[in-house]
């Protein structure tokens, strides 16, 4: 009955999707691109180049940028492991789109996830046909997992995290949560903790799993390369140490560059790189925290070189940001100074980059718990600390490494998720 209820309401909710679609499209124009897919209609043909008879197609969906970033070493996997698997990408918003885009290009087919009505999750399931549906993180919509179970298709729930809010949540929806949860074939779980969640909420023990994250597999290699190519476009000095405050929300941009401010009386010569986890929010940013400030400041997006004038570069490109992190000497992890729940400290710690942090990591909170225990991370709590413990790392180089090289030994010591989802996803396929 509650499966009927939760229906019912997205049904009527259809039309009002839409119109938010189309009215957030004013700044960004994405929004509104090839929206029938959102419905199931007008989805993009099979490649003919890359599809051939007996080929398994795979569904992966990962809503935005930080569950694409998790989920793509799992993809690479895919792609490399299997010729005959072909694989198919479903993001929610724009930022997740262009992100993988960027990462696979052509060797993936990339739409919009269908709206979970039934009929709208049905014509998408027909057009495809998946062998399998890889869902990230805590992508559980009920439709989706319920329509796949009825066509017998598997549903494996990929990086599985459920904080302890969450799952709050979701038991106050007890009714339409456990018999879609119950349905899911595979519950691979980043931590204990989210499995214990999981099971609470009806999850089968035997199938769900403590894999650990994917997020500790990072390709470094790739990145790096990125990341000379870019401070070669950028002709950035090596002699400047950065400062880099990524994935920011509304409320903390400000925090930052006073922060900065207190940092440029020590140090100088520092560069402070602002990335905004939201680039359409970069002209309001400019206007109303940069115009006022005596900063130089210079939007990546103008493909200018970073001189000795300017103050800050603001990161308003979408793929660049993995790069920036491994070249920063210091990493604030963004949407933790207000309560947005923070964004993965990983990259950075993989690094070797200090990573600092606001009080709000409820996203992360057991991963920024760890990392903090191994000496990896720095919790402040406003921007007269944030500007203190960024001061104190890029004015004592011996206290930096140690942070830093405590951080990238937590990540090695973490590694190896990678290996077990793909193992897994290979045993789903054989089944």
């Amino acid at each position: 009955m509650m499966i009927l209820f939760y229906t019912l309401c997205i049904r009527l909710a259809v039309p009002v999707l839409l119109l938010r679609l189309l009215w957030r499209s004013r700044r960004n124009p994405a929004y509104r691109y090839k929206l029938f897919e959102r419905l199931g209609y007008r989805l993009l043909n099979k490649p003919e180049s890359r599809a051939s008879e007996g080929d398994q197609w795979i569904w992966v969906h990962a809503v935005s940028v930080g569950e694409t970033l998790a989920v793509a070493p799992l993809i690479e996997k895919l792609l490399n492991a299997d010729p005959k698997r072909q694989v198919v990408v479903t993001s929610t918003t724009p930022t997740g789109r262009a992100q993988v885009e960027r990462l696979f290009d052509k060797r993936v087919s990339c739409c919009w996830v269908p709206f979970d009505t039934p009929g709208s999750v049905a014509r998408f399931l027909a057009h495809w046909r998946p062998s399998l549906t890889v869902l990230v993180e805590t992508e559980i919509w009920p439709n989706i997992v319920l329509q796949c179970k009825r066509q017998k298709i598997p549903v494996m729930l990929a990086n599985a995290r459920l904080s302890s809010r969450s799952a709050r949540g979701y038991a106050r929806a007890g009714l339409l949560a456990k018999p879609v949860i119950a349905s899911l074939t595979l519950i691979a779980c980043q931590q204990k903790a989210d499995a214990r969640r999981f099971i609470a909420l009806g999850a089968d023990s035997h199938k769900t799993l403590v894999t650990g994250s994917v997020k500790f597999d990072i390709a470094r290699s790739r990145v790096i390369r990125q990341r000379d190519s870019l401070l070669e476009q950028l002709a950035m000095s090596s002699d400047r140490l950065i400062f880099l405050a990524g994935s920011t929300h509304h409320g903390e941009e400000e925090l930052v560059v006073a922060a900065f401010t207190q940092l440029r009386k020590n140090v100088p010569s520092a560069l402070l790189v602002l990335a905004p986890r939201h680039p359409e929010r970069t002209a309001s940013i400019t206007r109303s925290i940069l115009a006022p400030s005596p900063f130089h400041w210079l939007l990546r997006s103008t493909g200018q070189v970073v001189s000795a004038d300017t103050d800050i570069l603001v990161l308003d490109t979408l793929g660049e940001l993995a790069a920036l992190t491994a070249a920063a000497d210091v990493s604030f992890i963004g949407g933790s100074l207000v309560p947005h729940g923070g964004h993965n400290p990983l990259e950075a710690a993989a690094f070797g980059v200090p990573v600092i942090t606001g009080p709000h990591t409820f996203n992360f909170l057991q991963i920024f718990r760890a990392l903090g225990r191994a000496g990896g991370a720095i919790e402040v709590i406003d921007a007269e600390t944030l500007g203190q413990s960024v001061t104190e790392l890029l004015t004592q180089e011996v206290y930096r490494r140690e942070v830093g090289s405590a951080g990238s030994r937590y990540v090695e010591e973490n590694q190896g998720a990678l290996v077990r989802q793909h193992a897994l996803i290979d045993q789903l396929l054989s089944d």
